[in-house]
This record gives structure tokens, sequence and C-alpha cells, in this order.
């Protein structure tokens, strides 16, 4: 998806859901998680809290709307 910058944090709507994640590329061995497919996702770190994340990948298909971008920041962003 271009635009997108590696390190930013960006809000975005997977499936009608609001999430925050930081955007880390298009990283090998990861699938797309919507479909399954893949093998070089664009990925987003989605965190719960400050030692746990989970790593969501998104094939071209199936990009979340982008609904802002954060920036880099500093501190991680927790949730929704």
């Amino acid at each position: 998806m271009a635009g997108l910058k590696v390190n930013h944090w960006y809000k975005f709507n997977d499936r009608g859901t609001n999430y925050i994640g930081q955007y880390t590329g298009r990283e090998g061995g990861f699938e797309c998680s919507v479909c399954g497919k893949g093998c070089k996702a664009h990925t987003f770190n989605v965190w719960y809290d400050k030692e746990a994340y989970e790593t969501w990948g998104f094939g071209q298909d199936h990009m979340p709307k982008i609904i802002e971008d954060l920036g880099e920041q500093e501190e991680t962003i927790i949730g929704e």
C-alpha cells in the first residue's frame, strides 16, 4: 500500500472495528490474516499492553481502511 511509513502508528478500520497499530512494512513469512494467503503481507503490530502485542498481516486485497497517520511515537500506543 503506497504511502504507509514503517514505524508510523496508524488508526485503521479492519472490517468494521477501529484499531491502532504500528506499521512494520511488508514482512516475509506473514500471510494475510483475513484470507490466509500469501507470504509477504503488510504488517501492523497491535499492542494489548506494554509487553504484549500481535502482528497482523494484510494482503493487498484485504488492507484495512487507514483512518489517521499518528506518526512516529516514542511511547507504545495501546488499545483500540
